[in-house]
Parts: structure tokens; sequence; C-alpha cells
């Protein structure tokens, strides 16, 4: 039994998968996954240190550190922004081997869903980060106010997605 090695070459470049509806599809998936993937280790864990020790801190009788509430409500903003992502990750890594097969259209206008993906994307992760729409520990915004809130705009996304998707590739 020999062993074959299989070498891909320019697999991206050379293949059309990512010109289909399922390699659109897991693209999206993979945006907010890896998004999502960042947000944890990158924003909310990074901030939790912060919130953990104060808590630390004030139980041994010490001062409260002055960062906390907004190191908090980062991590809240974050995790929120997560709940957001989660839906619409989850329904495209799955929908590109369950519901976007090959009978997608792949000559359509391809770009519309990456702009479409990539600026909602942004513009939710900015908002979250604080880039967009301020900042501070009195920051209000309703998406991220509390979870039901988070669920609905994550289901909202997920059907904004779907409709465009379906548009360009339907």
């Amino acid at each position: 039994m020999a062993l074959e090695i299989v070498i891909l070459g320019d697999y991206p470049k050379d293949s059309d998968y990512f010109k289909s509806g399922q390699g659109m599809s897991i693209t999206a998936g993979m945006l907010f996954g890896i998004t999502m993937f960042l947000n944890v280790w990158g924003v909310i864990w990074v901030n939790q240190k912060v919130v953990i020790a104060n808590a630390r801190n004030v139980q041994a009788g010490g001062t409260a550190n002055p960062d906390a509430p907004a190191a908090a409500r980062r991590s809240a903003l974050a995790s929120r922004q997560n709940t957001v992502f989660s839906f619409p990750m989850i329904f495209f890594m799955v929908g590109a081997a369950h519901f976007f097969g090959s009978n997608f259209d792949t000559t359509s206008d391809r770009w519309v869903w990456y702009v479409v993906v990539v600026v909602a994307w942004a513009l939710l992760e900015l908002n979250c980060l604080g880039v967009i729409g301020g900042t501070g520990q009195n920051r209000s915004n309703w998406i991220y106010e509390n979870h039901k809130r988070a669920i609905g705009a994550s289901l909202v996304l997920l059907v904004v997605l779907y409709i465009v998707f379906q548009a360009v590739y339907g």
C-alpha cells in the first residue's frame, strides 16, 4: 500500500468553489466565526481579567479599580455581539452543505453578497467596539441592552442575509 500525497496547488485560485453558493455561504460563516473567536480572546477575556482582578482586590479589602465598570461594559458588548453573529454563523456554515447546493447561479453578481455581508459585519462589530456610535459607560445601544434584543437582532441579521443571498443566487 503506497502513501499517496495530494498537492492541491493553487486550489482557491483555480477552483470555482468560492464562486458557488456553497463557497459564499461558508465564507460568510467563517467571517462571523473568526470574528466571534477574536472577540472572545481579544476583547472579552482581556476585559474580564480586569473585572476579576478588581473583584478579588475589593474582596481582599482593597480599593475598587475605576476602570472595572468600563471593562465590564466592553466585555458585555462584545459578548452580546457574539450572540448577534451566532445564528448567521451557524446557518451559513451548516447551509453550505445542506441548503445551498450547486443549483445556484454562479454567474450572478457575487460582489453584492460580499458587500452586504462585509458592511453588515463591519458596522455591527465597529459599533460594539465603540468605534462608531460612541463610547463610555453610559453608552446605550438597543441591540446590546439585553440578550433578548441581541437574539432578536441576530435573527433579523440572519433573515436579511438570507434574503440577499436568495436575491443574488436564487
